[in-house]
């Protein structure tokens, strides 16, 4: 079988590992600097890098990812999209009732930035996604920090944007003057986003990064 060494932790790894079964950091982004792949010409990407690659080569490199990791990669992109797209639904009812809209009686069908929470949760939200999104990036730039960005991107950051948006969207649903179509979407893109952190937590794609052989 064809051996290599971890370039962060020098621990074996073969060719076909995707992560080091010590230090867990993702093998094609550890690749030692001044080392290039079989094949490789000078000043070419390195291997597992996506610069210079087609869209068809980049969907052919995310389909060979792990299963596990795909589906909290999708149930986390989905619940994220549609927690985004949920502020730019009516959130307030027939009349333009809405939580924290009693003194400033806005419009029927009133969107979330008619809302006193609308545009702070908007931002979070926006800031939480961009932050998962950058994650492989963040790893690739910080190798040494890679498993504990894994778990802060993967795991952490969906939990803990979905339990604060779940709990938003539950004090609209259970209002007793009804609501509009926004915090039910908000409340869907929630439960995704906990969905895939749970995936992530439960069902890791690699060792975790303090295990030892």
């Amino acid at each position: 079988m064809d051996v290599t060494t971890c370039a962060m932790c020098s621990s074996p790894i073969s060719r076909g590992d995707q992560f080091c079964p010590r230090c867990g950091a993702k093998i094609s982004l550890i690749e030692a600097p001044g080392t290039a792949a079989a094949g490789a010409t000078p000043g070419s990407p390195p291997a597992g890098s996506s610069r210079g690659k087609s869209i068809a080569e980049r969907l052919a490199d995310l389909s060979s990812e792990p299963k596990n990791e795909l589906a909290a990669l999708a149930l986390t992109g989905l619940g994220g999209a549609l927690a985004l797209i949920s502020f730019f639904l009516p959130w307030a009812n027939d009349i333009g009732l809405a939580i924290g809209t009693m003194g400033s009686q806005p419009q029927a069908g009133a969107w979330a930035f008619d809302t006193p929470a609308g545009w702070p949760l908007f931002l979070i939200t926006l800031l939480l996604m961009a932050g998962v999104v950058a994650g492989d990036k963040a790893q690739e730039l910080m190798p040494v920090l890679a498993p504990t960005i894994r778990r802060l991107t993967e795991v952490v950051a969906p939990l803990a944007l979905g339990s604060g948006l779940l709990g938003v969207a539950l004090m609209y649903v259970t209002l007793p003057w009804g609501h509009g179509v926004g915090p039910t979407v908000l409340a869907v893109g929630a439960c995704l986003l906990i969905a895939g952190s749970m995936t992530a937590l439960f069902f890791p794609s690699a060792p975790k990064a303090d295990d030892r052989p």
